[in-house]
Parts: C-alpha cells; structure tokens; sequence
C-alpha cells in the first residue's frame, strides 16, 4: 500500500510514469520507481537554496559518505544513488556549494558542471591605504599696504646702528610730513618697510585616494540538482570530485555541525571614510615694494634732500642739503599666504559579512 502511495504522488510530478502492478506483474515497482526517481532529479534544483527542516537532526554529512540511501528513505521509495551523497541540512544555511577563492577579483569563475550557478559571497583581504593628503594656498587677494611706517635720522653714523637713531619720526602715506627740525647735510637714515595690511588667500586642498578593494574574491557555485532518498535533515546531493561541499549564511555566525571542517569570513561591502581633515590657508604676510621716503630741503617742495628706500638698509641723504620734510610711497603689496599640513583622517571597515562553512 505504501508503494502504491508513493507511485501516486509522483504520477503527478512525472506525467505518464508507470506504476507497480501495472507493468510488472510481481506488483513491486521495482522499474517504474527508479524511471522516476531519475526524471525527478531534472525538477528539484536549488541555486542556491535554504535547507534544515530539523534543527535537532543528528544525521550529516560532508559530501564525501558513499552512501546510496539513509535511514528516510521508505521501503521500495527511491534512494540517494552513487553518484550523490546525503548531506547535512542545517537550518537557515544556503547550500550545498563549492566554495571558490581567486585574486583575480574580476574575473570569471569556473564552477564544476555539478554545481554550475556561480554567485559573489563578498572578499577577503582588505587594502585600503591612508590617503595622501596636500593643502596649497592660491594668490593673496585685497591685500593692502598700511599707511604709514618710521623714519630714523642716524647722523654721521654710516652704519646706521652705533647707538641710538638722533631723530625717529613716524611719516604717513599722502601727506607732507614736516620732520620738526632741520636735519644737516651728510645725514645717514633708515626707513622700516612699510607691511602689508588685511587680504585673505583661498585654499586649495589636495588628495590621492587609492579606492578600497579586496584582494580575493570569495564565489560560491551552487545550483546543483537535489535527489531524493535521504533522511529529513539531509539532502541528495551531487558530488563534487576534489572540492568539499559547504553551507552559507549572511552574518558573522559560529558554523554548523557537519561543516565545522573550515570557516571563511567574508564581506559584500566597504565602508570607507577615508579623507584628509581640512586645508586651510594662514592670513596674508609680506612687504610693500618699492615703498620709499622722499625728502625735502623746504616744506615738500624741491630741491630734493635725499631718496631713502623702505627697506631698514642704511643710506645717506643729500651730501649739500638740509632736511626738514618728507613724503612717504607705499609701494605695491606683495603677499602669500602659509598653508597647514593636512593628516589623513578615517579608515576602511568591510561590512555585510557572509559566513561559509565546509565539511
């Protein structure tokens, strides 16, 4: 009776299957059950796909048992042929694949004809180097130079620097300065430069990121087409000549029994935060060129005293004439700006991890 229900059950899969008792008259079914048995192989494919009715289940296998049935499998019902093996179902984990690794992360993978269907479970071996990080500072804008600077009158001192200056006055930008007193002939003098005022420069930041990628590719083929004739927790599977079969899951997770041979952790994604902190550029600095004093023998008007360059060198006046006012130029500013020294900043993390266990 139980022949007969199981011939049921599979006539309706197989169309136009024969039963026991129908062509053979010993009523075993002994021919029409293997006839069946191998059409259903081609209707029960997984690529790939979650197994483990029975968490309890004690019965698994690595994919390397010869077993050609289990203890499921009912008297006269099809059973795991040669070419297959039972192999544990644990619950919640993806299989049975083959397990492929290649540094070649783009390439293609070869899957064995048994399990054919070739699917990215994520990467391993992590490069994600610092960045290089560089900070330039562009032209100094709406720099101005200041209006005013200081005139020493050093005497006879040709090197400007034997004691103290005998007059120091400060000399403003576009207007006359009357100097006080009559400064003699044969004067030395010495002029500040005059410094720049106000201005910014922007800033230019600068980065070589080398992108985030794993050295090896993890791929797992599965695919392959499942069989009865194994216990509840298992499943009929091919075998993979040279190859362990193995489970996976999505998650970080602790392996199942029966595939605790080798655990490999990968990753499907990066999280990369990997920059340089901010470029940022110091205030204008600098000097006005060819900023100058002009002297004056009467209230700036000519003759001309003396021509004494903004540079704090030493020079002399008019060898004939006397002292007694004075015009100050500016100049024209001329000004950069001092950038900082970006670090790099952040780091690569893998995330989505993919956990695969082998027998």
């Amino acid at each position: 009776m139980q022949a007969a229900w199981r011939c049921g059950v599979l006539a309706g899969v197989l169309a136009g299957a024969g039963c026991g008792g129908d062509d053979d008259p010993s009523g075993t079914g002994t021919a029409t059950d293997g006839t069946a048995s191998t059409t259903l192989a081609t209707t029960l494919t997984t690529a790939p796909m979650t197994i483990g009715p029975d968490p309890d289940s004690s019965s698994s296998h690595d994919g390397s048992d010869s077993s050609s049935g289990s203890s499921g499998s009912t008297s006269g019902g099809p059973s795991c042929p040669a070419s297959h093996a039972c192999v544990g179902a644990p619950v919640g984990w993806a299989g049975p694949v083959v397990l492929r690794e290649s540094a070649d992360t783009k390439g293609a993978v070869e899957c064995p004809a048994e399990y054919p269907d070739a699917t990215a479970a994520g990467g391993d071996d992590l490069a994600a180097p610092a960045a290089q990080c560089g900070c330039d500072c562009g032209d100094a804008t709406g720099v101005e130079c200041e209006l005013s600077t200081t005139l020493r009158n050093w005497g006879s001192d040709s090197t400007c620097s034997i004691g103290t200056p005998v007059t120091s006055h400060t000399l403003f930008a576009t207007v006359c300065n009357p100097l006080g007193t009559i400064i003699s002939d044969d004067s030395y003098f010495q002029v500040d430069p005059v410094a720049i005022d106000g201005g910014s420069c922007l800033a230019e930041p600068s980065m070589q990121l080398a992108p985030a990628a794993f050295a090896t590719a993890a791929t797992t083929c599965g695919g392959a087409a499942l069989l009865e004739g194994c216990g509840d927790a298992e499943v009929c599977a091919p075998r993979a000549i040279g190859d362990t079969l193995c489970v996976w899951q999505d998650g970080d997770g602790d392996c199942p029994e029966g595939f605790d041979g080798e655990r490999r952790l990968y990753h499907r994604s990066i999280d990369d935060t990997r920059g340089c902190n901010e470029c940022t550029c110091g205030d204008p600095v600098g000097l006005c060129d060819a900023a100058n004093v002009t002297l004056f023998t009467n209230l700036c008007n000519p003759p001309v005293s003396g021509f004494i360059p903004a540079t704090a060198e030493c020079f002399a006046g008019s060898s004939f004439s006397t002292t007694s006012s004075g015009i100050l130029g500016v100049g024209q500013p001329n000004a950069f700006c001092v950038a900082n020294d970006p670090v790099a900043t952040g780091s690569a993390t893998p995330i989505e991890p993919v956990t695969v266990c082998c027998g």
